[in-house]
């Protein structure tokens, strides 16, 4: 497919940023900055398009903190003004980046998601005996700088598109790491490995195949093959993409998919034992926080709700009545 050119104009355009002001507002409309923003919001674009002009980026102010669910991560956020910059870039590349990617690539795509990946992986237990199932280590702060700008350079031709994308890239880490918490990140994360999802799929012949973001299985029927495959793969990965795999898991489909906190068989979805244990903390405290008077029965609900659904996708029914009832009676 051709390069995308001639597309920073569109970009610093008014009606673009306009539209990226609204979508960075979004669940934020009564946060202080946001008010104090859209006031003089004619203004305050005009002055960020004179800027982007002007390659005037200024990125890179980032708020740092931790979340320790489901494991501790260091999430990185940018000041409003950033994060229209980020919503403005992705109202014109967002469809380029989709085009790259293959049909069964699940994480932060319109239409996608955890459960359509669960569900397709589950497809793939009854056309396949075997299963590779493998993720990242520490992937989005080992992506590398370089290779990340060299795949964008492969999708856009626009240099003054590309020289703001290098800037972004450019804004966090050194030469390496992308993040987390950031729309772009999402995006550059995904594309990342969309050369992997080519070269399982076109290159290796591996046609049963799902990923989201960092976890991916592929399935095959030959064992012996497919751990072949898999010190391909191994080499594609540390050599091509500068990147570190955690301990790979091959075995029969038989014994269940451990993937996206679930382990899928052909008849059925199971909950992990980490996801299990990780309902049971989070529905302690939240009925505790409910209980102290800290939430609302409105907080609460929108808290359990998709805990309560993410164990829905399973046949964790029972396990949900009983923890509830459990609780109920504390």
């Amino acid at each position: 497919m051709k390069r995308l050119n001639n597309i920073y104009d569109e970009f610093v355009s008014l009606n673009n940023l306009k539209i990226a002001f609204y979508k960075s507002q979004k669940r934020k409309t009564h946060r202080d900055y946001v008010i104090k923003y859209r006031n003089n919001l004619i203004d305050n674009l005009l002055k960020l398009q004179k800027s982007l002009i002007n390659k005037n980026y200024d990125l890179g102010h980032y708020r740092d903190f931790y979340v320790y669910e489901p494991k501790k991560r260091l999430i990185s956020t940018v000041p409003f003004r950033e994060r229209i910059i980020h919503h403005a870039i992705m109202n014109i590349v967002e469809d380029r980046f989709e085009s790259y990617m293959i049909d069964h690539s699940y994480a932060c795509r319109i239409g996608k998601g955890i459960y359509k990946a669960i569900k397709y992986a589950q497809k793939c237990t009854f056309n396949y005996k075997y299963y590779l199932k493998l993720d990242v280590h520490h992937y989005f702060e080992s992506i590398n700088h370089e290779n990340l700008y060299k795949l964008c350079e492969h999708l856009i031709a626009d240099k003054r598109f590309l020289h703001l994308l290098k800037s972004l890239i450019e804004s966090y880490g050194d030469k390496k790491g992308i993040p987390i918490g950031n729309l772009t990140s999402q995006y550059f994360g995904n594309l990342y490995l969309s050369q992997l999802d080519h070269y399982i799929m076109e290159i290796l012949g591996i046609h049963g195949y799902c990923r989201y973001m960092d976890d991916f299985v592929c399935f095959f029927d030959d064992k012996k093959e497919l751990k072949e495959k898999f010190k391909l793969i191994k080499n594609y990965i540390t050599d091509k993409l500068l990147l570190e795999l955690n301990e790979e898991q091959i075995n029969n489909c038989n014994f269940g998919i451990p993937f996206l906190g679930y382990r899928v068989f052909c008849d059925n979805i199971r909950l992990s034992l980490k996801s299990k244990r990780r309902f049971a903390k989070k529905i302690k405290k939240s009925y505790y926080l409910l209980e102290s008077g800290i939430w609302n029965q409105e907080d609460f609900q929108n808290h359990i709700t998709p805990l309560v659904e993410f164990v829905k996708k399973s046949n964790g029914n029972d396990f949900i009545n009983k923890y509830i009832k459990y609780d109920n009676d504390l």
